[in-house]
């Protein structure tokens, strides 16, 4: 298991190498393998180096911003919590990552700078405090098989919710945890009901909640038959079909790259078949930043996908999301799929 995992662009390489040199000086073990990163192509193994990484630093700049690599190196980090940040230049994190504190390195030329040396400790704390976390815990699983051995089986339980509790979420954590998965099946009663009572449609949950890419949650149904008898103005390719169906998106943190996100869908709809075959996609999101769904609607219509977006704020409370649910679904289903 090694201690840092750099990801960066080979444009930055200078500035990444400087940062390394200060690492390894600490005394931590880096990988920052580059044989492959000028070609920009996607290592098989780099799920597998950045998971036994105790962090991920990413160095943001200009240039690792329209990395694909960096990107989906970073996104990984994040899903496995173990991301740090700092940027080289004066840029922005792209979407998906602001929330995270990204230290300032930007005009870096000594290895001697107060800042990089302030971010290598910081860095070095959270990876110490990682790797002592998982020592503990490899005890407590061997003592766990020890005891299960020689028959005893209380104890090994107990070694066993031990080495659990060292990786356990803190309150907060658990609580914004179970917030989002209340808020998800929340979205998908409101809109199974809609589907059923507005157009004698249906909600059919798919397998997306068990991946880590950003797929369709739910296909939402709609009776053709019913859009007619509102006078909606249909496509020409539904002549002759009786239901339409859009697929839906929930994502209840604002922690979303919408250009991944499009490039995702854009694929979906090109590759799906069948009862999951979609005609167009509904985006559900819960984040403080009211702008978010019109800058996605922008994004989806440059790209040429059929989307809209919902923004739910968290202290709208249910009635609000039901609210907006329904006149965005409305929207969607008279206008998008006619």
């Amino acid at each position: 298991m090694t201690d840092i995992f750099v990801s960066y662009s080979h444009v930055d390489r200078e500035a990444a190498e400087m940062i390394v040199d200060v690492f390894e000086h600490a005394e931590l073990q880096v990988d920052w393998d580059d044989h492959l990163r000028a070609g920009e192509r996607f290592d098989r193994t780099i799920p597998i180096r950045i998971a036994s990484a105790q962090q991920v630093v990413v160095l943001w700049s200009s240039n690792s911003r329209r990395s694909d690599w960096v990107l989906r190196e970073a996104a990984l980090a994040r899903d496995l919590a173990n991301l740090a940040t700092a940027r080289l230049d004066d840029c922005q994190p792209p979407d998906g990552f602001g929330e995270f504190n990204v230290v300032d390195l930007a005009g870096l030329t000594e290895s001697s700078d107060t800042r990089l040396v302030r971010f290598v400790n910081g860095v070095r704390t959270q990876a110490d405090q990682g790797a002592d976390a998982a020592r503990r815990a490899a005890s407590d699983v061997r003592q766990a098989f020890s005891a299960r051995n020689v028959g005893d089986f209380e104890a090994a339980s107990d070694h066993l919710d031990s080495a659990m509790r060292r990786f356990e979420l803190d309150d907060a954590q658990r609580q914004d945890r179970e917030e989002a998965e209340r808020y998800k099946q929340q979205t998908l009663r409101v809109l199974d009901a809609i589907a059923r009572s507005e157009y004698l449609g249906r909600s059919m949950p798919t397998l997306a909640a068990q991946s880590l890419l950003p797929v369709i949650d739910v296909v939402l149904e709609v009776n053709l038959d019913v859009l007619r008898a509102r006078n909606c103005k249909l496509r020409a390719e539904h002549d002759g079909q009786a239901v339409a169906r859009a697929g839906v998106v929930i994502r209840p943190g604002s922690e979303v790259d919408d250009s991944r996100l499009i490039d995702k869908l854009l694929t979906e709809t090109s590759s799906r078949s069948g009862p999951l075959s979609v005609d167009c996609f509904l985006l559900i999101m819960r984040t403080n930043d009211t702008d978010r769904g019109d800058r996605f609607s922008k994004l989806a219509a440059k790209r040429n996908l059929n989307a809209e977006c919902v923004v739910w704020q968290p202290d709208d409370g249910d009635a609000k999301l039901e609210e907006r649910l329904r006149q965005t679904s409305r929207h969607l289903c008279e206008v998008q799929l006619g």
